[in-house]
């Protein structure tokens, strides 16, 4: 058990939103794979995760790959159409 000192300093310095967050995204991640033969692409549309993902690589699983896309005129319809286009075009099925 934490003391309140301790407790404070977690939220002082944030950590406990940087392991909330991995938490998070292995959960997401993890919604989708049932068992050993399944995957799937999981995507998060914030421009902060890439930052994330590169300051906090350790707290999420080295399994997971993942690839950066900025879309500049995200969220309009035609981006999004695009990128759909795109993910879908070089999917193996």
């Amino acid at each position: 058990m934490l003391t309140s000192a301790q407790t404070r300093s977690l939220f002082r310095n944030n950590i406990f939103y940087k392991y909330r967050t991995a938490i998070s995204v292995c959960q997401s991640i993890g919604r989708s794979i049932r068992s050993e033969e399944d995957w799937a692409y999981t995507f998060t549309l914030d421009s902060r995760f890439p930052k994330y993902i590169s300051d906090h690589r350790n707290l999420i699983n080295e399994s997971v790959s993942f690839y950066e896309k900025r879309i500049p005129d995200f969220p309009s319809e035609k981006s999004i159409q695009k990128l759909k286009n795109e993910i879908f075009r070089n999917l193996p099925f």
